[in-house]
């Protein structure tokens, strides 16, 4: 009996001291400040947001919008490491570096404890939210696609703070039929971060605004009067004319347009043209008869409005 005895008291030291060993293990660990980022990070991985918003506890302001922590927005980065600091005042420095889509980055999370667990294992939570504030600026218009997710600004070239996982990485895009602009790609790896989309007249915005432009110039070349009503071109002649005048266009203005600080207006800086007129005139002084035949320079610009999504109006600017 006595060696019955002694065989369970070491067998039960062994296993305290394995109990005991596993503890310290996963205190080391899983059950770390570190584990507990790793944990935050794991979830980020797996596309899963409604697991890194819980281990991220509550977001840092109600005020900014939390379109972009969803699952389709995370873009999960590659940690190459992940180290604790020491412990001061109860708060304990998580660095993590990254790597995403050929960018490297460091951010770093403080942590504190909690509470315990079985008064055994300590339990941790961030002391400000992992979550960044992002602050982006979309210029021209109020449509946009972070990370593949279509949003819309309450207005345009107006800066909105919007809640994303950190860390990681956010790709602005814009695409329509009359705008486009280059994609812009910001690192998430701080409390805050800041980006700039801007948009500008695509080529079948430009396009259409110079055919407009060409139709309302053959509008004014069909009037047949030396001075076409609310147009860039006209001719003054002093002797009397006794054919009904011809203009014609010799070549348009080439269409550039640049957005405007007015929300939702473009401009065309003013271009040269060149009409035609012909008309026959009678000499007051001889009563000879000759035909005018000469070009007519002429600038014009315009101001372009959107009108809904794809109708622009268009308001001519000229000299003269």
């Amino acid at each position: 009996m006595r060696g019955i005895a002694i065989r369970a008291g070491i067998a039960a030291a062994v296993a305290i001291a394995a109990f005991a060993a596993l503890v310290v293990v996963l205190n080391a660990t899983v059950l770390s400040a570190t584990g507990y980022v790793e944990s935050y990070l794991a979830a980020l991985q797996r596309h899963d947001a409604v697991t890194a918003l819980e281990l991220a506890g509550d977001p840092p302001a109600t005020s900014r919008r939390t379109d972009l922590l969803v699952d389709a927005a995370i873009v999960p980065v590659t940690v190459n490491e992940v180290t604790a600091g020491d412990e001061i005042d109860g708060v304990t420095p998580v660095t993590v570096a990254f790597e995403v889509d050929g960018r490297q980055g460091v951010t770093e999370f403080s942590l504190q404890r909690t509470g315990s667990l079985f008064g055994l294992f300590p339990t941790w939570g961030f002391v400000e939210s992992p979550l960044s504030s992002v602050e982006i600026t979309v210029m021209h218009t109020t449509e946009f696609t972070a990370n593949g997710i279509a949003l819309r600004t309450p207005a345009q070239d107006v800066p909105v703070r919007y809640l994303a996982f950190s860390p990681g990485i956010l790709t602005l895009e814009h695409e329509s039929s009359l705008l486009v602009a280059t994609p812009e790609t910001v690192l998430v790896d701080s409390s805050s971060t800041r980006a700039l989309l801007d948009a500008r007249a695509s080529e079948a915005f430009i396009a259409q605004v110079q055919a407009e432009v060409d139709a309302y110039l053959a509008d004014c070349a069909s009037q047949e009067v030396l001075m076409p009503s609310g147009c860039p071109f006209g001719q003054r002649i002093p002797d009397r004319i006794v054919s009904a005048p011809e203009w014609s266009i010799v070549s348009s203005p080439i269409i550039r347009l640049d957005p405007t600080s007015t929300p939702g207006e473009w401009t065309t800086p003013n271009a040269d043209g060149v009409a035609r007129l012909v008309v026959d005139v009678k000499s007051i002084y001889d009563g000879d008869i000759d035909t005018f035949d000469e070009p007519v320079p002429f600038s014009i610009g315009f101001t372009v409005t959107f009108v809904g999504a794809r109708e622009i109006v268009l308001t001519p600017r000229f000299d003269g």
